[in-house]
């Protein structure tokens, strides 16, 4: 009975001694419901593992691929700029700086950047393809490698994307000059390429300003229609008048009226300084005096008639009735000045139409080509040890930050 008892004791003691003891910290862990995460570093086998998984690995693929399966691309490069013959260039005594310096007008950098845009588009490969070069072919060479051949029946959306691995283009705003870099698996098919990016982009600009000159051709006969309509209801506006008041010239009708009315004056002051001397003399019955009597009633009524017509109210032809002299005059300066201003108006559009014109036959827009592009001779791509090189480092600085993560989450808890 006591052996019994003592037997189940000793078992007690034993059991108790093989039970996990349970830390107040993993208690409270458990009450809170954290992750439990290990407390011990990974063995050094799992750590050569994650090791050769994320710098091991890449490196070997990379050294594969660029080594063994990636395919030549060859690189052709020219620059060229987009220059107008309105961009000015240089100083005011023509030193040669300002001929390969930057325009001083936006005009060409506005083409730039256009152009640019343009040849970044899906229309741009469509019109290079018209025009003979087969860019789907090139980019789905079969000399291409797997990775970057593109498929036979891709999408357009797919051929652009494409299409801006393979042409760069680079915009200088300092300079205004364009740097074009192609890529292709052949080199002639890269001198084809960049050939045709820089015909397309001397087409583009023939095309801009041919558009430019079209419109400003015709805003301006439409400006000429405009100021000439306005100059024809100007003049028949005063020939209306000129032939309703009677007066051609109204100045010089004006002069002859007051010329008479100072004839007529001075024939009425004669004629009555030679009344006062009959009166004076006592010829009060003298048929001259009577004479003189009757000539100087003629000029007075006359003499009425003149400020008459200039003031208003005759019933004269040379004014109408409602208008006297200073109305004529009034209205004649006025007709005189539109016609002027018209005249002046229809002069300036007849001339900048002209102008317009005689620039139209000319090439306002070109490509300036400083480098011209040639064939390569070598393949550029891919570097066959710089390329491996750098996906070592980016596998490495990754594999390092990873540690280093691990390392602070381990020493957090």
């Amino acid at each position: 009975m006591s052996d019994t008892s003592s037997a189940g004791t000793s078992q007690t003691v034993e059991t108790r001694a093989k039970a996990p003891s349970v830390s107040p910290l993993s208690s409270s862990r458990a009450a809170i419901g954290l992750p439990a995460f290990p407390l011990e570093l990974p063995r050094r086998s799992f750590g050569l593992v994650v090791f050769g998984l994320m710098v091991i690995l890449p490196t070997f693929i990379a050294f594969v691929y660029y080594d063994l399966l990636a395919a030549p691309q060859y690189q052709t490069q020219a620059t060229f700029a987009i220059r107008s013959t309105t961009d000015h260039y240089g100083s005011e005594t023509g030193g040669g700086v300002g001929i390969f310096g930057p325009p001083a007008g936006p005009v060409s950098a506005t083409q730039s950047y256009g152009l640019l845009s343009y040849l970044d588009s899906a229309p741009a490969i469509e019109d290079l393809t018209q025009a003979g070069v087969n860019v789907r072919g090139m980019l789905a060479s079969p000399r291409a490698d797997f990775l970057s051949r593109l498929s036979a029946h891709a999408k357009i959306e797919d051929v652009v994307a494409d299409w801006r691995k393979k042409v760069h283009l680079q915009y200088d705003v300092t300079k205004g000059i364009i740097t074009l870099n192609t890529y292709a698996f052949s080199a002639d098919d890269s001198y084809t390429l960049a050939d045709g990016v820089l015909q397309l982009s001397e087409r583009m600009a023939n095309t801009i300003s041919q558009r430019v000159q079209q419109d400003a051709v015709k805003y301006a006969e439409e400006s000429l229609n405009e100021t000439e309509k306005n100059l024809t209801d100007t003049r028949n506006r005063l020939a209306e008048f000129r032939a309703r008041t009677g007066v051609v010239d109204a100045d010089r009708s004006n002069q002859s009226e007051i010329n008479m009315e100072q004839a007529l004056r001075q024939a009425l002051f004669t004629a009555q300084s030679q009344a006062d001397d009959l009166r004076r003399s006592g010829g009060m019955n003298s048929p001259a005096l009577a004479s003189l009597q009757q000539k100087i009633t003629t000029i007075q009524s006359q003499i009425s008639e003149i400020q008459q017509r200039v003031r208003g109210g005759s019933a004269d032809h040379a004014a109408p009735p409602a208008e006297g002299w200073a109305s004529v005059m009034d209205t004649n300066t006025l007709l005189l000045d539109q016609m002027k201003e018209a005249q002046t108006h229809y002069d300036e559009a007849r001339n900048i139409l002209r102008e317009l014109r005689q620039n139209a036959v000319k090439q306002n827009a070109y490509v300036l080509i400083y480098v011209r592009p040639v064939k390569a001779g070598m393949a550029a791509f891919p570097r066959y040890l710089l390329s491996p090189l750098t996906v070592t480092g980016c596998a490495f600085i990754a594999w390092a930050i990873s540690l280093l993560l691990f390392y602070a989450l381990r020493d957090s808890r």
